[in-house]
């Protein structure tokens, strides 16, 4: 697991922006590895802050990670487009704090309650709310774009996914992976449900929970 998982305090500043990119200098005490969860920029004005960004660690060159800056406002954005105030230079960088918050998708009832119950220090959102509403799209199955919508909409800042054989974290804003919680396992069963939910559809012999989630979520996670 990651070494400080739920932070809420100030990392580093930033040093340079470049284009789309942020260039922060990292404190000696910040776990690198907690880099993957993502990080929002705070822009101080007088005694008040607010997020003007998140934040995609992208890599580290002795004590200074590279970013990609996303808007706050829109995860539908693959990059920064010009907001009211940007990003810059000595903004203070903070850890995501919504990672704790998230949806998980699993491919059955007995592995979403497992794996609720494992991993009890998150805060789960309602799948019902998910397949409610691409139900209400005409869809059977949520898209990349579907799951950044419902995280900024819910304020959620990761995705928990069982695929066949791990249990997995994605951050939202980038859908990029944070870390495998679990690996090596073995789900035999062949799932047809879109996702386990309250009003989850079958999706017939064509196509497979476990297929469909390791295609998309490993597509996310190239960058494709």
């Amino acid at each position: 697991m990651l070494g400080n998982l739920f932070a809420n305090t100030i990392i580093g500043k930033i040093q340079k922006i470049d284009n789309d990119f942020a260039y922060v200098e990292i404190l000696p005490s910040v776990n690198v590895k907690d880099l993957n969860l993502g990080v929002f920029v705070l822009k101080n004005v007088g005694d008040n802050s607010s997020i003007v960004a998140r934040g995609s660690f992208v890599n580290i060159d002795n004590n200074i990670a590279k970013f990609e800056l996303y808007t706050f406002s829109d995860l539908k954005q693959s990059a920064l487009p010009i907001p009211v105030i940007m990003p810059s230079v000595d903004d203070d960088v903070i850890l995501n704090n919504f990672i704790d918050k998230t949806i998980l998708i699993a491919p059955n009832k007995e592995k979403y309650e497992n794996t609720m119950i494992r991993y009890n220090n998150f805060d789960f959102i309602n799948p019902n709310i998910l397949a409610a509403k691409i139900y209400k799209d005409s869809q059977l199955l949520p898209t990349r774009n579907d799951f950044r919508d419902f995280c900024k909409t819910w304020a959620i800042g990761s995705v928990m996914i069982v695929l066949k054989d791990r249990i997995s974290l994605y951050e939202c804003s980038s859908l990029k992976l944070i870390t495998d919680l679990e690996i090596n396992i073995d789900n035999n069963s062949i799932e047809n449900l879109n996702f386990y939910s309250d009003v989850a559809k079958n999706l017939g012999e064509k196509i497979n929970y476990f297929d469909y989630y390791t295609k998309i979520f490993n597509k996310i996670k190239s960058g494709e």
